[in-house]
């Protein structure tokens, strides 16, 4: 009876290191797809900062050039109203010389 359980116990302890090198497969296989996806992971981190760092740039850019616009439509804003006052302002002058002159032309002509 001895023997028999002895090769009972060999015959399980041979299909559990079967049953074991199967799963020792697997963690392998596992593995390597988890090196591979942490390969990955590390080309779109690079990429990401590459991007991240060219948008950087070209947002600074637009930025400056957005604020160049502005101050410079600023400048434009107070030379237009500077000019809208000098032709309110030679519009009344128009209108009292036009007037003095048809008074001089009253007074010439009397």
């Amino acid at each position: 009876m001895d023997d028999e359980v002895l090769d009972v116990i060999t015959k399980m302890y041979a299909e559990m290191q079967k049953g074991f090198s199967r799963v020792d497969k697997r963690f392998e296989q596992i593995d390597k797809r988890f090196d591979k996806v942490d390969e990955r992971i590390d080309k779109l981190e690079k990429n990401l900062l590459r991007i991240e760092h060219e948008h950087g740039e070209k947002l600074s850019a637009l930025f400056d050039g957005y604020k160049q616009n502005s101050e410079k439509l600023d400048i434009l804003d107070k030379k237009a109203d500077k000019l809208q006052n000098d032709m309110e302002n030679l519009t009344m002058k128009t209108a009292y010389h036009d007037k003095r002159i048809l008074e001089l032309a009253e007074r010439v002509g009397q």
